[in-house]
């Protein structure tokens, strides 16, 4: 069976649940037939949703199927999918070797194509305790030249902050699965680093059920962990980590949105938002975007008291 992709499927609490759509079709749910993925209509894609793919694809591999992607795709998107990593999970119809060599890594990309990304932040599937690597994708990411001036201990701050985000995944998701990442810096007048960082886990609804017999909806659920000082650690002080990135999301004009079951919660400069679906994605997605045109440079609240105390 095809799964037809939309023309545009961007980085948005809404294009995500639809992604969640795909894991319970019930075409996917009752056929035996390999999984087709169908771009041939999309234009415009956020590639750092390759991190959702990968989790839908663990999804229908660990049912049995298997999953090729149709090359009817525009050749930027497939080029895209190649360079950044994502064509290790699927299968490739053999006619398509014949073409591997036009996607080579330095491929010419025409500037005016609308699809076309200016960087792209590779795709990776780690294993859930493979700290190491992990924390060496984190590093690359923040010593990336994106991100608009900060001093080194508000990098160090944010680094630990995505730690947290990748540590929440290995501990809370109880999937083996592992977990997937990836991310772009958009096109000029669409000037942002976006990454995706995903797990193929029970999700913060039926986490905080489980563990504090606390029952709530999904929206709700994942609002209530991304509240500083709430936990599912048993004795342990809680909260996700996060409280210095939401805190650079609301200054730098950037958003955090978070996908798990079937609600999302979302941080913007101005507001925090929950919304509710009728599906459910079979894991969780938090993705930070963040202005890389952004002005302003960053430090934290201490360096600047040490500094003034020096001078």
């Amino acid at each position: 069976m095809a799964i037809v992709f939309p023309k545009t499927l961007r980085s948005s609490a809404d294009n995500m649940h639809w992604l969640a759509s795909l894991a319970d079709h019930k075409d996917v749910a009752h056929s035996s037939n390999p999984i087709t993925l169908d771009l041939s209509n999309v234009r415009e894609f956020d590639e750092n949703l390759c991190a959702a793919l990968g989790v839908l694809i663990s999804h229908w591999k660990h049912a049995g199927r298997n999953v090729v992607l149709d090359t009817r795709a525009d050749v930027e998107i497939l080029a895209g999918f190649k360079r950044n990593g994502f064509l290790s999970e699927v299968q490739l119809p053999r006619s398509w070797y014949n073409l591997f060599a036009l996607f080579s890594p330095d491929i010419v990309v025409d500037a005016n194509k609308a699809n076309n990304q200016v960087e792209r932040i590779p795709y990776k599937r780690f294993n859930r305790f493979d700290i190491n690597a992990q924390a060496k994708y984190v590093e690359n990411l923040i010593n990336s030249h994106w991100w608009p001036e900060m001093s080194s201990g508000v990098k160090g701050a944010l680094a630990d902050c995505i730690l947290e985000v990748f540590n929440n995944a290995q501990e809370h998701s109880e999937s083996e699965a592992g977990v997937f990442v990836c991310g772009h810096v958009g096109k000029a007048g669409q000037r942002s680093m976006k990454v995706t960082i995903a797990d193929a886990g029970i999700g913060f609804r039926r986490k905080i059920e489980k563990a504090l017999d606390k029952k709530m909806l999904s929206g709700q659920a994942i609002a209530w962990g991304m509240k500083e000082g709430n936990t599912v650690r048993q004795g342990n002080p809680g909260g996700l980590g996060l409280t210095i990135l939401k805190e650079f999301i609301r200054k730098n004009d950037g958003r955090l949105i978070v996908v798990s079951d079937r609600g999302s919660w979302e941080l913007s400069s101005d507001r925090e938002r929950c919304l509710e679906y009728e599906t459910s994605f079979p894991g969780t997605l938090v993705t930070i975007i963040v202005n890389t045109e952004d002005p302003k440079a960053y430090r934290l609240v201490s360096e600047a008291t040490h500094q003034t105390q020096g001078d």
